[in-house]
């Protein structure tokens, strides 16, 4: 049997979205590198390269992209580079084919994007890349905004 609860987080995580749960951090969590250099691999095509070129300035300058998580990072984009060359092929070719048979199916490409898909929607929400993941972060008030609800501010 598995761990209950949510997936534990690492410190900076936590650190970075308020603590919102006000437990005590991990004293004996190891103390992971920023990263220095951010360059994407070189086996990385040039629509992945491309996403990384945009999504890992953002991350180190948000704080979250450590050293242990570039090859993280790599299956994203490399994983969001399949996912929309896969669209690309089922736009030209649309979503079903014929098969040697003459059986109508599901174009294989779309079995290529559902994993892709899969892999992305993981990775994105460790990455706080999804509304609902960003939304668990404090904004930069420290918690102070004033509400426009009246119900919300008597309750307070």
């Amino acid at each position: 049997m598995g761990k209950r609860g949510p997936k534990s987080q690492p410190n900076s995580l936590k650190v970075f979205r308020g603590n919102p749960g006000k437990r005590p951090l991990n004293p004996n969590e190891p103390d992971v590198p920023e990263c220095e250099t951010i360059d994407p691999p070189d086996w990385l095509n040039d629509r992945a390269k491309a996403i990384w070129n945009e999504l890992a300035p953002l991350l180190q300058a948000c704080g979250i992209l450590r050293a242990t998580d570039l090859n993280q990072l790599t299956i994203y984009c490399d994983s969001m580079a399949t996912f929309k060359e896969a669209q690309e092929i089922i736009a030209r070719e649309g979503m079903l084919v014929t098969d040697d048979k003459g059986n109508v199916r599901r174009h294989p490409a779309e079995m290529i994007k559902a994993s892709a898909f899969n892999r992305i929607k993981a990775l994105a929400v460790q990455f706080l890349l999804t509304p609902g993941s960003r939304s668990s972060v404090p904004s930069g008030d420290g918690g102070n905004a004033v509400s426009d609800d009246p119900i919300e501010e008597a309750l307070a």
